[in-house]
């Protein structure tokens, strides 16, 4: 799957919904607003999510995308017990992983009213990562790819609070969520 043809297409059906959620939600009875939720921890995939939030064919979405740090860990975990790791590496880990952000991209009638997150993240563009998480087995994701439980469940309560205000109020107020999950604070950026 080398692009976001490939992605939606039927053969990928299953790899679709198991990293995101697609629904349609109907404003006014007048617009059908693709919505499409990113909560994916590569890039290789935002890279084509983003693709897709930028063809023509996509005049009216909301983009919103979650994502968070992994936890550093050693170069050989998970072969080495925790309870072998260096002062250091405890440290470490224990600093990382917590971090994270939530962006909403909007496009209505072609016209983008706020940037989806490879335009305020761009290194997300630039990074090499060419192989496609459905090449990876889940043994392999968790343990190069760590991520703290708390940590996504601040990443999916700040993407409920941006669907919540979509549904309940129809209003998009934010375009950015930034958070941390240790220390107990998130910070959105208003429109």
């Amino acid at each position: 799957m080398d692009d976001w043809q490939g992605f939606f297409s039927e053969n990928a059906y299953v790899l679709l919904h198991r990293q995101t959620m697609y629904f349609y939600y109907a404003i006014n009875n007048t617009a059908i607003l693709p919505i499409l939720i990113g909560c994916v921890d590569n890039n290789y995939s935002r890279k084509i999510m983003n693709d897709f939030f930028h063809m023509s064919q996509a005049a009216n979405i909301v983009y919103i995308d979650a994502g968070n740090e992994a936890g550093i860990v050693p170069f050989d975990f998970p072969e080495r017990e925790k309870s072998e790791w260096t002062q250091e590496e405890l440290e470490t880990y224990n600093e990382s992983g917590w971090s994270g952000q939530v962006v909403i991209g909007t496009k209505l009638h072609g016209d983008v009213l706020t940037e989806p997150v490879a335009v305020r993240y761009p290194d997300i563009l630039n990074d090499d990562d060419d192989i496609a998480p459905s090449k990876l087995s889940c043994e392999e994701l968790s343990s190069s790819d760590p991520q703290r439980l708390m940590t996504n469940r601040f990443a999916a309560m700040i993407t409920a609070s941006y669907i919540s205000e979509l549904f309940e109020c129809s209003t998009i107020s934010k375009s950015m969520t930034v958070f941390h999950a240790k220390r107990g604070y998130m910070k959105s950026e208003t429109i």
